[in-house]
C-alpha cells in the first residue's frame, strides 16, 4: 500500500494535476537513480500507474486503480482535475500536447519542492470569492487550467504560453517554460497581463515573469526588437530559473524577502554609491564601474545594464551565481566583468540541508 506521506505519493498527486510526466519530473522528486527505479517499480507493481509511448515521447499516467486511490484519499483536492471532463484525464496523444503536460509537471515539480502551495484546499480561491483579507504573505501557485477554466473572459489568454501563476508577497509572477517558446509574443503575453490585473484588481501587487528551463543561452537574441519588447513590457521582472535542485532554491530565496535583501546587503558591501549614474546600478567597485546584482537573473534588468553601458561607452561588472554565469555571459561583450558568488556555500549558509 502506498503511504500518503511517501515519495511514492508525492509523484501520484503531480501526476493527478497534470495527466501525464516524464522522466524530467522524476529525476526532480528523485534525483537518486536505484531509488527512483524502486519508486517507479513499487508503483507499476500495485497497478497506480502505466507507462505510456508514442512518437519516441515517453510518459507516465495514472490508471483506474490510481485515480480512485487518489480520490479515495482527498477528493477535495483532486477531483477538480480527475473529474471526467477535466482536461488532465483526457487520453490526447499529440506530442505538442503530452510535451507540455511534462513541461507543467516539472515547474509544478520544483514550485511544490520549493514550499509553495499548490494543492487547491491548501490555498486560498482569490479568483471566485475575491475577499479583502487574501494573505499573500503563503506563496500559492495556479496552473493554467485553473485561470483558462474561469469562463468567456479567460478565453482572451487561451493563446498565451503561461504555465501558472505564482502569488507571492504582493507580487504575481506569471510562469512560462522557455523550451516550449521560440520569441516573446509581446501582445499575447500583455493580454494575459490584463487579464490577470482585472482579476486581482482589488490586491496591490507588482506583475513579474519567471522563465523555467535548464539552459537560457536559446533566450539569447542581439536583436533590437525582441529586446524592446521586454524592456517595454508591463512586467517588472523576467526572472530565469532552472528546472533542477538551484532552481528550487533559487526560488525559496525569491519567495523570502529577509534572506534575499540580507544576501544583496552582503554583496553591497564593497560597493560604492554613486546618485548621478546614468547606468542602472546596485554601486560602484573600485575601478569605478557600475555594478549590477544578479542573482535572479533577471533578463530585463540585464538588457537595462547592457543597453546603457553601450550608450553611455561605460564598463561594468555583473555579480552572479556561479551557475548563471555562462548564459549570462552571452550577453555581455569583453566591457563586462562577471563575478560570481559560490553557490554552494551560499546554500550551506542560507538554506542548510536538514
Amino acid at each position: 500500500m502506498i503511504q500518503t506521506e511517501s515519495v511514492a505519493y508525492e509523484i501520484l498527486q503531480l501526476l493527478s494535476m497534470t495527466g501525464e510526466i516524464g522522466d524530467g519530473l522524476l529525476k526532480i522528486v528523485i534525483p537518486q537513480l536505484e531509488y527512483r527505479k524502486k519508486v517507479l517499480q513499487k508503483l507499476k507493481a500495485e497497478n497506480m500507474i502505466t507507462k505510456y509511448y508514442k512518437d519516441n515521447l515517453k510518459g507516465y499516467r495514472l490508471t483506474i486503480t490510481g485515480k480512485r486511490f487518489i480520490l479515495q484519499n482527498n477528493s477535495n483536492r483532486f477531483e477538480y482535475f480527475l473529474k471526467s471532463n477535466a482536461d488532465s484525464s483526457m487520453r490526447r496523444s499529440d506530442k505538442s500536447h503530452r510535451l507540455r503536460q511534462h513541461r507543467i509537471s516539472e515547474i509544478l515539480a520544483v514550485i511544490y519542492l520549493s514550499d509553495i502551495d499548490i494543492f487547491r484546499d491548501k490555498k486560498p480561491d482569490i479568483f471566485k470569492k475575491q475577499e479583502e483579507n487574501i494573505n499573500f504573505v503563503n506563496s500559492a501557485f495556479f496552473i493554467a487550467k485553473e485561470l483558462k477554466d474561469m469562463g468567456s473572459f479567460s478565453t482572451k489568454i487561451i493563446s498565451s504560453r503561461l504555465i501558472g501563476l505564482w502569488l507571492n508577497n504582493k507580487s504575481i509572477w506569471i510562469c512560462y517554460h522557455y523550451d516550449s517558446m521560440n520569441s516573446w509574443f509581446s501582445n499575447i503575453e500583455k493580454r494575459a497581463d490584463i487579464f490577470i490585473r482585472s482579476l486581482l484588481k482589488r490586491y496591490e501587487y507588482t506583475n513579474s515573469v519567471l522563465f523555467y528551463n535548464n539552459s537560457f543561452t536559446e533566450l539569447y537574441s542581439d536583436n533590437s526588437k525582441l529586446w524592446a519588447n521586454i524592456l517595454q513590457s508591463p512586467f517588472k521582472k523576467f526572472c530565469c530559473v532552472p528546472i533542477n535542485d538551484k532552481g528550487i532554491i533559487l526560488l525559496k530565496l525569491i519567495s523570502n524577502n529577509k534572506k534575499y535583501e540580507y544576501l544583496i546587503d552582503i554583496l553591497k558591501e564593497d560597493l560604492i554609491e554613486f546618485n548621478n549614474s546614468k547606468v542602472i546600478n546596485d554601486g560602484y567597485n573600485q575601478n569605478e564601474e557600475p555594478v549590477l546584482i544578479l542573482i535572479d537573473f533577471d533578463i530585463k534588468k540585464l538588457l537595462s545594464f547592457i543597453t546603457q553601458l553601450r550608450y553611455t561607452k561605460q564598463n561594468g561588472e555583473i555579480i552572479c551565481f556561479d551557475f548563471q554565469k555562462e548564459d549570462i555571459s552571452k550577453y555581455c561583450n569583453e566591457t563586462v566583468k562577471i563575478s560570481t558568488v559560490d553557490f554552494e556555500v551560499f546554500r550551506e549558509n542560507f538554506f542548510p540541508k536538514n
